[in-house]
């Protein structure tokens, strides 16, 4: 996931010639996960867009990208998705998330839905691709926002991949 989330960083800094202050907080122990690679770069793509969209030309803008594994202990359990009678535990979180404005309250609940923007040239359609794309893959977006911190935050839930079982010698 983090060569992804590098090449989507590399691709973001191509097409925008100013571009915010982007950290990066990796978790060294991830395992692989199962997904997409050319999806997953789309999402990522598309999550930093919008944030350097909503950032505008604020003073201190910056946006950052997490990843950790989300331990049964921690204090929220990995979601799960279950679909076609299989349940998949989605324990690799990802988050991407900038100190704007946030979401408009009047939208919040529609955010992933077809043409809801608040973009004056936006047709609404980034988001529900990304939502498409994540349960194509079988993972999970949600949005929240942490007043405290300021912070707005994408936070996309991957299932890992499984172990290739190697043959006896």
């Amino acid at each position: 996931i983090h060569l992804l989330i590098e090449k989507a960083v590399r691709s973001i800094r191509a097409a925008n010639a100013d571009i915010p202050s982007i950290s990066i907080n990796y978790d060294p122990s991830l395992p692989d996960v199962l997904i997409n690679a050319d999806a997953m770069v789309q999402i990522l793509i598309n999550l930093m867009q919008n944030a350097i969209d909503a950032l505008g030309d604020q003073e201190n803008a910056e946006i950052s990208i997490a990843t950790r594994y989300v331990m049964s202990g921690a204090l929220h359990e990995a979601p799960e998705e279950s679909r076609d009678g299989i349940t998949w535990k989605l324990p690799v979180e990802v988050t991407v998330a900038d100190n704007g404005p946030g979401v408009p309250a009047r939208i919040a609940s529609e955010l992933f839905s077809p043409f809801v923007t608040t973009k004056r040239e936006g047709q609404g359609l980034g988001l529900a691709i990304v939502r498409k794309l994540t349960l194509q893959m079988r993972s999970r977006i949600l949005h929240t926002r942490d007043e405290a911190a300021g912070m707005t935050q994408f936070k996309l839930y991957l299932p890992v991949a499984p172990i290739a079982k190697r043959p006896m010698p």
